[in-house]
């Protein structure tokens, strides 16, 4: 019996040689396409992109609380209550800021923040706020308080002032004309006994009887818009006058001392001007960088078109 050897031979070094010069071909030719290249680059800044915003995303999900921060908690705390917080009450300001920085967070990552009226002006109100806490305003001298004083006059206007007491009569004892006619008897008494206060003859008034050192406009906020208002600004000191009306009924008015509107001197009032004036320099270099800022922006207004 006998047998037939098959014997298969592998390729020798030459073939193989040759497999690995085509292979370097085609990797020169295609290095040197500008597709390749394209692509490659792509590839590239996809990556980049990709490590930059996975990056950025475990930083936006990193929420630190340092000791700036818990001495801020312990700061405010104590301002508001007087004393310091407990251990207890301090890990509650800090989970209560972990719970708000999570949901700030998620919701600026849904979006919620875009085109919302309340969070745009109050994000433009804090950065004004910034603005204007970022001003510092040289002391001013004699001189420009002066000046400033010169002319911003009308500014510090103090409005007249009365003071006062009445007596009132109403309408609901036996009706207006009823209320007309006991004013009218009271009034002749009280001139002629010469009393400068006397409430006891009246009825029961809802709010006060006497009035120090008050203002048109604090007038009009208890009275309404009615006649006893003017008639106390006008009528003679040092006697009754009356009767006059108002939205509860008649009165009798009793003028003890009246103060005309007036600009006090400056020398009474240096601290309010003074605060005026560095409140005003701050408007102007407010509004200065305002207008800075503005001109880095380009304002379509399309609506004039």
């Amino acid at each position: 019996m006998s047998s037939t050897l098959i014997h298969t031979e592998h390729p020798g070094p030459a073939i193989e040689g040759r497999f690995a010069r085509r292979i370097k071909s085609v990797f020169r030719k295609m290095a040197r396409e500008p597709l390749v290249h394209f692509l490659l680059l792509g590839l590239l800044i996809f990556a980049a992109s990709a490590i930059v915003t996975k990056h950025r995303e475990n930083a936006g999900r990193r929420i630190v609380i340092d000791k700036n921060l818990v001495v801020h908690f312990i700061t405010l705390y104590e301002a508001q209550m007087g004393t310091l917080p407990s251990k207890s009450q301090l890990d509650g300001m800090i989970d209560d800021y972990v719970r708000e920085e999570v949901q700030f967070r998620e919701a600026k990552h849904m979006g919620l923040d875009n085109d919302d009226e309340i969070v745009r002006r109050r994000l433009a109100s804090k950065f004004d706020f910034l603005q204007r806490d970022l001003v510092a305003v040289p002391e001013p001298s004699a001189e420009e308080l002066q000046r400033y004083y010169a002319s911003h006059r009308n500014d510090f206007l103090q409005p007249a002032s009365v003071t006062f007491t009445h007596i009132y009569f109403s309408p609901d004892h036996g009706g207006d004309a009823v209320a007309h006619s006991r004013a009218e008897q009271s009034l002749a008494k009280f001139q002629s006994a010469k009393v400068t206060r006397a409430p006891e003859p009246g009825d029961r008034f809802p709010l006060q009887s006497d009035y120090a050192d008050v203002q048109r406009l604090d007038l009009l906020q208890q009275f309404g818009d009615s006649p006893i208002v003017e008639r106390v600004f006008a009528t003679p000191t040092k006697q009754w006058a009356g009767p006059v009306r108002s939205g509860y009924g008649w009165h009798l008015v009793y003028v003890s001392d009246r103060e005309e509107a007036r600009v006090p001197p400056l020398k009474e009032i240096q601290d309010k001007v003074r605060a005026a004036y560095i409140e005003d320099m701050k408007e102007k270099a407010n509004q200065a960088r305002y207008d800075a800022l503005a001109k880095e922006y380009v304002i379509e207004r399309n609506y004039l078109r």
